[in-house]
C-alpha cells in the first residue's frame, strides 16, 4: 500500500512561524519551486526573510501551540492573495537549523521586524 498526502495549491505568501518557549519568530519564504527546502538541488531559488505577523494572527499561533501542549513548534502558513490565512500544519519536531542558516538569525531571542498589515485575519483554523 502506498500513502499520499495531497493539498490544494493556494496562491499567496508562504510563512513559517517557529515557536520557542512562547515566543514566535516568523519567516517569509519566496521560491520558484513547490518545496522551497529543496529548490537549490535542481537550480531553483528560495529566499527567507524575517516577517512579523499581525498581532491577532501571532496570538492565534501561540494559542494553538499552547493548546497542543508544545514547548516548540513550526507552523506552516499561507497568507492567500485574497486575504485568507491557511494553517497547513504544525510541526512538532521542526528543523530550525534550515531557517536559521537561510536567514542568519536564530529561532529564539531575536527582535522581529515591523508588522506587515496587508493581510486580513480570517482565521477559522484555531
Amino acid at each position: 500500500m502506498v500513502s499520499y498526502a495531497v493539498q490544494k495549491y493556494i496562491a499567496g505568501t508562504d510563512v513559517r512561524g517557529n515557536v520557542v518557549a512562547g515566543e514566535l519568530f516568523a519567516r517569509r519564504i519566496v521560491t520558484d519551486r513547490v518545496d522551497y527546502r529543496y529548490a537549490d538541488r535542481d537550480g531553483g531559488r528560495s529566499r527567507l526573510t524575517e516577517w512579523k505577523l499581525l498581532d491577532e494572527l501571532a496570538e492565534r499561533c501561540l494559542k494553538l501551540v499552547d493548546y497542543l501542549g508544545l514547548a516548540l513548534a513550526g507552523i506552516d502558513l499561507i497568507l492567500s492573495d485574497d486575504g485568507e490565512v491557511f494553517c497547513l500544519e504544525v510541526n512538532t519536531s521542526p528543523a530550525f537549523n534550515y531557517y536559521e542558516s537561510h536567514t542568519g538569525k536564530p529561532s529564539h531571542r531575536q527582535s522581529p521586524p515591523r508588522s506587515h498589515g496587508a493581510v486580513r485575519n480570517d482565521l477559522t483554523w484555531c
